[in-house]
């Protein structure tokens, strides 16, 4: 099977992620000499970035047009102001139950957050569990 990859990339090369990525660095998201390149494809680091705190507004407003960058732009802004609502609650508990929700809370969301990455590159117009129906409301 490691006979067959090389032949199929070098007959192939717009399908292998490794060239197209290297290609466009990321830069130029709206450049339209990629042709074949799915939205996704073309997207990806932005959705990557999407669940990296406050780098969610990066693609929120820099890409407006791609789907996919939106759909996990705004679930990155969800779980950025999950997290704000978590801290800052856990600031008017008691000690025990503000540490509790404080640390079952963050780890949660990074656990959402890795969740969201993961998926956002491979492509994958993923939701996430609870919070996602709340992103799906957001109109920008």
């Amino acid at each position: 099977m490691d006979e067959q990859t090389p032949q199929n990339a070098a007959s192939q090369p717009e399908s292998t992620p490794a060239t197209t990525s290297s290609t466009s660095h990321g830069q130029g998201g709206h450049t339209g000499g990629h042709g074949g390149k799915s939205d996704a494809e073309e997207h990806k680091w932005y959705g990557v970035i999407s669940y990296v705190w406050i780098l969610c507004l990066i693609p929120l407003f820099a890409v407006k047009k791609s789907p996919f960058a939106q759909h996990h732009a705004k679930q990155g802004l969800v779980l950025l102001l999950t997290s704000i609502v978590v801290n800052i609650a856990s600031w008017y508990l008691p000690y025990m139950l503000a540490s509790t929700v404080s640390s079952l809370g963050g780890l949660a969301i990074f656990i959402l957050a890795v969740m969201g990455i993961i998926n956002a590159w491979q492509g994958k117009m993923w939701e996430m569990p609870v919070l996602g129906d709340l992103a799906k409301k957001l109109k920008f």
